[in-house]
């Protein structure tokens, strides 16, 4: 008898463990693969190097989420379409911008001037550096579904690399010769190619408006790794430039867009 129950306990042994081997292996085959270009571009991600993207085809926008989870999925990703709110007049933003010598290229699909140290913005007790601008057509930012010819973004960081504020400018086609901008214009890289010219100094200061009232709220990088946080200051006022110098700016690139689309309606913090 004694022998018997041992027997049976064997047996019940036998078949819990070919239960759990039976559980764990539906368990493992039922388990979410991630691709080859989801991981690829986590480890990327993770690194702050994203390199593998374009704004046309399978590396596209709308990949971006998936290519690069580990930030451009995340919840405050910019663009944004800026509805229903008031321009900020204080704080002001204060800047201190000296001119930098004029060197224009492309990188990462974008017409861009790197900027010489020495110039900087000062906000809500925090300094950023001022280290390049660079040029979106059309515009990424919308206010209030309101949509913009072109869109430049200097990009600032704090001195210890951590932080970065971005002042958005957004365009508009109309009217005549916007003369700040003809260094630019004259330099710009002929399409396909990375290099452009160098001209005059250039001086930042001249290429905002007038009116420096902005729209404030935290989001992200519009490229990937589309790294958060960033500090945006979208200017409310647009900057004019000509027809024709918008046309050179798009003969520049090609014919083609190099902007992310709106991620999220928002209304600005005031």
């Amino acid at each position: 008898m004694k022998r018997l129950s041992i027997v049976l306990l064997l047996i019940l042994a036998m078949f819990g463990i070919a239960s759990t081997t039976t559980l764990l292996h539906t368990h493992l085959i039922r388990a979410p693969v991630p691709d080859e270009a989801s991981i690829r571009g986590a480890h990327q991600a993770a690194a702050g190097e994203c390199t593998d993207w374009s704004y046309y085809g399978a590396n596209g926008p709308i990949h971006w989420a998936k290519l690069f989870p580990h930030d451009c999925d995340s919840k405050h990703q910019s663009p944004v379409d800026i509805v229903n709110s008031t321009p900020r007049k204080v704080p002001e933003i204060g800047l201190s911008y000296a001119s930098s010598k004029l060197a224009v290229n492309r990188e990462h699909y974008a017409v861009l001037v790197n900027y010489d140290p020495g110039s900087s913005i000062s906000y809500a007790g925090s300094t950023y550096e001022l280290k390049q601008f660079h040029f979106h057509l059309p515009a990424e930012h919308k206010i209030s579904d309101a949509g913009y010819v072109m869109e430049m973004h200097l990009v600032h960081k704090t001195a210890d690399g951590q932080n970065s504020a971005v002042i958005g400018v957004l365009f508009r086609a109309r009217g005549a010769h916007n003369p700040a901008f003809k260094p630019i214009i004259d330099n710009l890289p002929p399409p396909n190619s990375e290099h452009g010219g160098a001209g005059p100094l250039i001086e930042a200061l001249k290429l905002l408006p007038a009116n420096r009232s902005y729209y404030k709220y935290s989001g992200s990088l519009t490229t990937p790794c589309c790294s958060e946080p960033v500090l945006w200051l979208v200017l409310a006022e647009p900057v004019n430039i000509s027809v024709d110098q918008l046309r050179k700016f798009q003969y520049s690139q090609g014919g083609k867009r190099n902007n992310r689309p709106v991620q999220r309606r928002i209304r600005a913090e005031r």
